[in-house]
C-alpha cells in the first residue's frame, strides 16, 4: 500500500530529495557526483540525503561531498520521522539504487506528485517509473544523472507533468485497490 498523500509539492522549491538508507546498493555516490558536475550552474539548488547514515560508505560520500566542494549544497541529514513533509518541500526526487524490492520511499515521493529520477538498471525502479511519462529513468552514472536533473531543473513544466503523472500512477497501490487484491486473492485461495 501507497500513501495517497491529499498534498503535492508546489515543485517550485530549488531543493532534490533522496531518502532512503544510506549504503553501497543505494548509489547516493552518483547523486554527488552528477549533481557536482552542475552545481556551479545552480548555486541556488540544494541536496538533501535523509536516511541511515552509520556506515564506512557515509564516510566515503562525505569524503566525495569535500572534494567536490559541496558542503554547503549538499547535505547527509540522518534519519527522520517527517519524510512526508521533506518531500513536500522538495522540486525532485533522485533514486539511483541499484537493487530495490517495492520501494516504500520512491512510491511515496511519486505519491507526493515529486519529479523523480531513477536508474534504469534497476528491474523495481524500471517497473514503477515509465520514462518521460510519470518520471525519469538514467543510466547508472553520474553524466547521465546529471542530464536528467538539470534538464528538470530547466523545465518547471516538465516537472509538474512528471509529477502529476507519478501522483495518478500512485492509485494503483491505494489502500482500497490492495486490500481488495489481496481479499480477491483469499477467496479464489478458499474456493
Amino acid at each position: 500500500v501507497v500513501p495517497q498523500f491529499p498534498q503535492s509539492s508546489n515543485l517550485e522549491n530549488p531543493l532534490i530529495l533522496n531518502v532512503s538508507r544510506i549504503g553501497e546498493g543505494k548509489r547516493q555516490h552518483l547523486l554527488i557526483e552528477a549533481f557536482a558536475q552542475i552545481k556551479d550552474r545552480y548555486p541556488d539548488w540544494k541536496v538533501e540525503c535523509w536516511g541511515w547514515a552509520h556506515s564506512a560508505y557515509a564516510k566515503k560520500l562525505q569524503n566525495l561531498m569535500a572534494k567536490e566542494g559541496l558542503q554547503e549544497q549538499l547535505t547527509l541529514c540522518g534519519e527522520t520521522s517527517k519524510v512526508a513533509q521533506k518531500l513536500e518541500s522538495a522540486s525532485i526526487f533522485v533514486f539511483p539504487s541499484e537493487i530495490e524490492g517495492f520501494s516504500l520511499a520512491l512510491t511515496e515521493a511519486m505519491s507526493m506528485g515529486l519529479a523523480c529520477i531513477g536508474c534504469e538498471d534497476c528491474p523495481a525502479v524500471r517497473t514503477l517509473i515509465e520514462n518521460n511519462v510519470n518520471g525519469l529513468l538514467a543510466q547508472n552514472n553520474a553524466n547521465d544523472i546529471a542530464d536528467k536533473i538539470e534538464l528538470l531543473i530547466k523545465n518547471k513544466g516538465l516537472r509538474q507533468k512528471l509529477g502529476a503523472n507519478a501522483k495518478a500512477s500512485m492509485h494503483a497501490f491505494s489502500e482500497e485497490k490492495v486490500w481488495d487484491m489481496w481479499e480477491q486473492l483469499i477467496y479464489k485461495a478458499a474456493n
